[in-house]
């Protein structure tokens, strides 16, 4: 159906899913378009569900239509594939909740896929909402990327991956890539285990299967991260959760851009390069510029290099069930 299906997955966001549905349901729907927003529940173990339903007799016009869904698989992914079996509409508008839309997000959003018949993904600009103390975001700054936000947008620009964080989608592409036999394979974020990548995943397989991704700063939404997340130890326990997804993206990404390559190659190829970031990172650190970013990217490079040390076979187990994925 023409339309658009906002999809809101949530974890234990009782305290933070009122303010999200309050810009969700604020958002204005392009003439002869229906909407509506979907709450997929992620095994919360709070009150989310009770949370989104008063948000929602607060702020709920007829304009849309509102269910919750209960998805007792734990992960983003898992939560995402359920809202998007359930969705109605013909795009889909991926909405965290710590996402505040801005009103025209989705009429912008439908001008541009209007314009470029061969999009099948947009994303666009993650402002920084915070309420960290002035102390913390000093440092934070360095890490605007890591928490998919943007200090000052981009240029408008064809691209290879959007942040996940407001992405719009045309559902037609899970067809295509049902019918290719091609799975999303990371589970993303994991409860609060903070993995990462699903959004890459995504849009790297979009990709293949022959969809073009564009980033448009004229889609504007403030990312309000929960404080628990602004502090050093968080980024330092982040470092040690990433180490397969960021793997698998570099290989998939191979893939995708490049075409097939000899598996011990790549990997010599990747080793390599983490190396040269552990010098480079290094050579910051003592130099004394960006101090924590220096620190934690030398740290997670180091940790890397030895992680891939280790990680042979996995490596190898890796390119061969990506190879498989995308039937090469």
């Amino acid at each position: 159906m023409k339309g658009a299906s906002v999809i809101i997955c949530c974890y234990n966001s009782a305290l933070r899913i009122d303010e999200t549905l309050k810009y969700a349901l604020a958002i204005k729907v392009p003439n002869g378009y229906g909407c509506e927003v979907l709450v997929i529940d992620s095994n919360s173990s709070d009150n989310t569900k009770l949370a989104a339903e008063k948000a929602f007799a607060k702020y709920g016009t007829d304009t849309f239509l509102f269910r919750i869904i209960k998805e007792p698989t734990p992960g983003l992914t898992s939560a995402r594939q359920l809202g998007i079996r359930e969705s109605r509409f013909n795009l889909l508008l991926f909405c965290d909740d710590d996402n505040h839309l801005e009103e025209n997000y989705l009429i912008e959003a439908k001008k541009i896929f209007e314009n470029n018949p061969a999009l099948g993904i947009i994303g666009g600009w993650c402002r920084p909402k915070l309420t960290a103390k002035p102390r913390v975001r000093v440092w934070i700054e360095d890490f605007y990327g890591a928490l998919a936000m943007e200090r000052v947008p981009g240029k408008d620009r064809f691209v290879n991956w959007v942040f996940g964080a407001g992405m719009v989608i045309k559902k037609e592409i899970f067809s295509t890539l049902l019918d290719n036999k091609i799975q999303l394979l990371l589970t993303d974020r994991l409860g609060t285990k903070q993995t990462s990548g699903g959004d890459s995943e995504f849009c790297l397989l979009s990709k293949f299967v022959g969809y073009q991704i564009y980033y448009s700063s004229l889609l504007k939404l403030d990312h309000c991260i929960s404080a628990h997340r602004l502090s050093r130890w968080n980024f330092l326990k982040t470092a040690h959760q990433n180490f397969y997804p960021v793997m698998y993206l570099q290989q998939l990404e191979y893939f995708v851009l490049n075409g097939e390559v000899s598996p011990q190659k790549l990997y010599r190829q990747s080793l390599w390069e983490r190396l040269k970031r552990v010098f480079y990172f290094a050579s910051r650190c003592i130099l004394g510029r960006h101090h924590f970013y220096s620190f934690i990217s030398f740290y997670s490079n180091v940790l890397f290099v030895l992680w891939m040390l280790g990680s042979f076979f996995t490596f190898l187990k890796t390119h061969a069930k990506i190879k498989a994925n995308l039937s090469i």
